[in-house]
C-alpha cells in the first residue's frame, strides 16, 4: 500500500453525528470484470434523527439524511490484506469487508452509500468508539436497508436461493454476472444506461422509505420512554417462549409445484441451514441489534439477494410444518422475536438478551454487553454506560451489579459456566462476576431460575433476608468487591471426581455412591440395609440410563434388580436420592415422595407400550441427566450430602448468603478477610430456609462475606 494512512475528521457523537461512506458507481464491477481498479470512496458526516430530539428536529434531520445501506458482516481475522482509498488516503480493511463493499457496488444502480462500523467509526479512538456505540441502534434503524453479507456465491448458494425464490415468490435476483474481459465501449454504454435506469428504479423505493421515515419520526419505535419491558416470561415475544409456538405461514400449491424437483426437502433443508443459520454471521453478537431494529433486511450472497422474511418463513415451514429439522432454527426465531417486539415497542430485559445470546461471539469481550444495550428494555444507568477504557472485569461487574440491584437478589451470580473462566490478568475479573464470554450451553443446569420466575428453592428464607441490596459506595472505587452477609453451614471434606464429559448418568451415579461409601466416617445410619437400598437405587438409575442413551430401544433387555424396599425414614438414603435429582423434577417442579415412588416402581422396559408412561420416563431421565451432568458429589465434615460445581475443592465452605435462593460454595483467601465465589450448590436439608431457622435458634452464626 503506497498511499498515506487516512486521518479521520472529528465527529460529534453527542449530537447524533455519524459518518457515511459513499462508493461511486463502477461499470466494470456491475459487468463482472476481472481486473477492477482500487476500491475508492468518500466519508461524510451526517446527523441522525435521534429520538431524544423534538419531532420537528427529527423530521428535518430525516429529510437531510441520504438513502444508505447498513452493512452487517463478520469481521473475520485480524489481518487486513485489502484497502479502500478515502479522499486519496488509505484505510486497511479485512477481506470480508472488501468483498461485501464490492458486492454492494456490483449490484448498485449508481453510487451506493454504506455505513460499516470498521470504516465509519475510528477504531483507534476509544472515546469515539464508546460514544458511537450509543448511536448504533439509530444507525441500523435509520438505514433504508440492512444488508447481511454472507460471503461469495457458490453452486449450493444458487440452488438454495432459487428454492427460496420459488417457494416464497420473493422475486429476487438469484445469479451473478459471468466474469468477462474489459470492453470499454460496453462499459461506457452500460454505465450510461444503468445510471439513467437507476434514477428511475430507485424512485419508488426511496419514496416508500421516506414515508416509513416520516411515520417513524412521528411515533419512533426507538423512543425509550414509550416502550414496555417484557418482564412476564409468558408474554408474547418473550424469549422464554421460543419454540413453543410454530409460525403459520404456508406456501401456495402453485409455489410448491415450482419446487417439486427438490423431492422430500431433506437435502435442501440441510443446505439452507448451512448457508444461513450455520454461517459465522449468525454466531456474532452485534448482528442481533443490527437486525432487531432494522426496518428492512436482506441477505446477500455474492450478487444474489433474499429478504429476511422469505428465509425465516421457509425455515419455519420446513422445520415446524414439514417436520424436517433445520439446524440452528432457534437462532433465527429468537432474532425474529426481537424484531417483532421492537416494532411493537416491547423490549426484552438485558438479562434475557444475554442469556439468549450466550453462544454468540464477540472479538471485543466488552461487546457481549454493549452490543445489546440498544435493544434492552432496562433504563440506562451508570452501571451500563459504555466505556472501552474500563477493564473487562469492571464492565462485567458493573452489569452484574445492575442485575443484582434490579432483582434485589444474588441469584444472578449463580448458574453460569465456571470451567474455562478467563485468567487474563488485564481483565481483572472478580470471582463473583460471571465470565460472559463463555458458552453457557456447557454449564451445568442452573439451580436458580434464568427466566425471572420465582425460585423453587428458598435457602435464605422468606423475610428481609431473602432480599439483597447493592451497596452503591462500592460501585466505583472498590468495584472488585461484593459485600454480603450470610450463614456459614459446613466445609467440604469429600468430593467425587468430575469424570468424563460424556459419561452417562447411570455410571456417574454409581461413582457417586462409591465416594459416599468411602465417606462413611462422616455419615450416620450407614447400615447394611441402607447400603442395599443405595445399591438398588443405582441399579434402577442404570436401567434409566440404558434406556435414555440407547439408539434402538426396541432391543433393550433390562436385568431387573432384586427388589429392595426403599427406606423412607433414612436421612442418608433420602439425601443421596434427592441429591441425584437436585431435589426437583424440572426447573419448576420440586421432587415429592410420590415422584420418588413412581421413579423406582417404573420399569423402563415395560413402559414402551404406553405413550403416557414413555413421557414420564423421558421426564425422569432428563431430571437425572440435569442432576448429575457436570456436577460432583460432596460430603461435609458433619455428614451433609449435596452436589457441587466441577471447580469445587475439598476444604471449600458452604454458606447461605442473604438474598440468594440456593446455598453457595466459597473459598477463603489466605488473608482470611475475603472469599472467592466458586458457585451455587445443592445441599440436602438446606434448600428451604433451614439455615435461617437454625440461626434463629442460635445453632448457626451470621457473618460478613466479602467476595472478590
Amino acid at each position: 500500500m503506497s498511499k498515506s494512512m487516512y486521518t479521520y475528521q472529528p465527529i460529534d457523537s453527542s449530537q447524533g453525528e455519524i459518518r457515511i461512506l459513499t462508493v461511486p458507481f463502477d461499470a466494470k464491477a456491475t459487468l463482472g470484470r476481472v481486473n477492477l481498479g482500487p476500491l475508492k470512496g468518500t466519508l461524510k458526516n451526517y446527523l441522525l434523527p435521534i429520538t431524544t430530539l423534538a419531532r420537528a428536529q427529527r423530521l428535518l434531520r430525516a429529510s437531510q439524511l441520504p438513502f444508505f445501506h447498513a452493512l452487517s458482516y463478520v469481521w473475520g481475522e485480524d489481518t487486513k490484506p485489502q484497502e479502500i482509498i478515502i479522499d486519496g488516503e488509505s484505510i486497511p480493511i479485512t477481506q470480508n469487508l472488501y468483498d461485501g463493499l464490492r458486492a454492494l457496488q456490483k449490484s448498485a444502480y449508481g453510487l451506493v452509500r454504506v455505513w460499516a462500523d470498521a470504516l465509519c467509526i475510528c477504531q483507534d479512538d476509544l472515546a469515539e468508539r464508546s460514544a458511537q456505540i450509543m448511536l448504533m441502534r439509530e444507525v441500523y434503524h435509520s438505514a433504508s436497508m440492512v444488508v447481511i453479507w454472507l460471503g461469495p456465491n457458490s453452486d449450493e448458494g444458487r440452488r438454495a436461493f432459487k428454492f427460496l425464490n420459488n417457494l416464497t415468490h420473493a422475486d429476487q435476483i438469484i445469479d451473478d454476472p459471468v466474469a468477462t474481459e474489459d470492453d470499454k465501449v460496453e462499459e461506457f454504454m452500460w454505465g450510461t444506461v444503468v445510471r439513467s435506469f437507476g434514477t428511475v428504479a430507485r424512485g419508488p423505493f426511496r419514496m416508500a422509505h421516506a414515508v416509513d421515515q416520516i411515520s417513524d419520526t412521528i411515533t419512533p419505535a426507538g423512543l425509550d420512554s414509550k416502550v414496555e419491558i417484557l418482564i412476564d416470561p409468558d408474554a408474547e415475544y418473550s424469549l422464554n417462549l421460543i419454540g413453543s409456538e410454530s409460525p403459520d405461514w404456508r406456501p401456495s400449491a402453485k409455489r410448491l409445484e415450482k419446487v417439486k424437483d427438490e423431492g422430500d426437502f431433506l437435502e435442501i433443508a440441510d443446505l439452507i441451514s448451512c448457508i444461513f443459520t450455520q454461517n459465522d454471521w449468525f454466531s456474532r453478537m452485534w448482528v442481533v441489534q443490527e437486525v432487531g431494529v432494522a426496518s428492512s433486511v436482506q441477505f446477500q450472497l455474492g450478487g444474489m439477494n433474499m429478504y429476511w422474511d422469505s428465509v425465516f418463513d421457509t425455515m419455519c415451514y420446513l422445520h415446524f410444518t414439514r417436520g424436517i429439522p433445520v439446524k440452528g432454527i432457534r437462532r433465527i426465531i429468537s432474532m425474529q422475536s426481537i424484531r417483532r417486539g421492537w416494532s411493537e415497542r416491547r423490549r426484552h430485559p438485558l438479562q434475557d438478551l444475554m442469556r439468549e445470546c450466550r453462544y454468540r461471539k464477540a472479538t471485543e469481550p466488552r461487546d457481549k454487553i454493549y452490543s445489546l444495550l440498544g435493544l434492552m428494555g432496562d433504563h440506562m444507568n451508570e452501571y451500563l454506560q459504555p466505556d472501552y477504557t474500563k477493564s473487562v472485569g469492571n464492565v462485567y461487574s458493573n452489569v452484574t451489579r445492575h442485575f443484582l440491584a434490579q432483582s434485589e437478589s444474588l441469584d444472578p451470580i449463580c448458574g453460569w459456566q465456571t470451567i474455562g473462566r478467563s485468567t487474563d490478568s488485564t481483565w481483572e475479573l472478580p470471582s463473583w462476576t460471571p465470565d460472559y464470554t463463555l458458552d453457557q450451553e456447557n454449564a451445568p443446569a442452573p439451580l436458580t431460575p434464568v427466566d425471572r420466575r420465582p425460585s423453587i428453592y428458598s435457602a435464605a428464607g422468606y423475610d428481609h433476608r431473602s432480599k439483597f441490596q447493592v451497596r452503591a459506595d462500592l460501585a466505583h472505587a472498590e468495584w472488585r468487591k461484593l459485600q454480603t452477609r450470610g450463614i456459614y453451614i459446613d466445609s467440604i471434606t469429600r468430593l467425587s471426581n468430575p469424570g468424563p464429559e460424556k459419561e452417562d448418568f447411570g455410571t456417574k451415579a454409581t461413582r457417586w455412591l462409591s465416594v459416599l461409601l468411602l465417606a462413611q466416617e462422616f455419615l450416620k445410619e450407614l447400615t447394611d440395609d441402607v447400603r442395599k437400598s443405595l445399591d438398588y437405587v443405582c441399579s434402577v438409575i442404570s436401567n434409566y440410563s440404558s434406556y435414555h442413551y440407547s439408539t434402538d430401544r426396541s432391543t433393550l433387555q433390562f436385568k431387573s434388580p432384586e427388589k429392595v424396599p426403599i427406606l423412607s425414614e433414612n436421612n442418608t438414603l433420602d439425601a443421596f436420592t434427592q441429591t441425584l435429582l437436585l431435589g426437583r423434577l424440572s426447573s419448576r417442579d420440586r421432587l415429592t415422595r410420590d415422584d420418588i415412588d413412581e421413579i423406582f416402581n417404573m420399569n423402563p422396559l415395560m413402559a414402551f407400550s404406553s405413550s403416557k408412561e414413555c413421557e414420564h420416563l423421558d421426564k425422569f431421565c432428563h431430571a437425572f441427566e440435569e442432576g448429575l451432568k457436570r456436577r460432583r458429589l460432596l460430603v461435609t465434615e458433619n455428614g451433609l450430602i449435596g452436589s457441587a460445581p466441577q471447580t469445587a475443592e475439598e476444604g471449600d465452605i458452604i454458606c447461605v448468603l442473604y438474598g440468594c435462593s440456593v446455598p453457595v460454595i466459597l473459598r477463603k483467601f489466605q488473608d482470611e478477610s475475603s472469599y472467592e465465589f466458586v458457585g451455587e450448590c445443592y445441599l440436602h436439608g438446606f434448600m428451604d430456609a433451614e439455615a435461617i431457622a437454625l440461626h434463629i435458634r442460635g445453632v448457626l452464626e451470621e457473618q460478613e462475606f466479602v467476595l472478590v
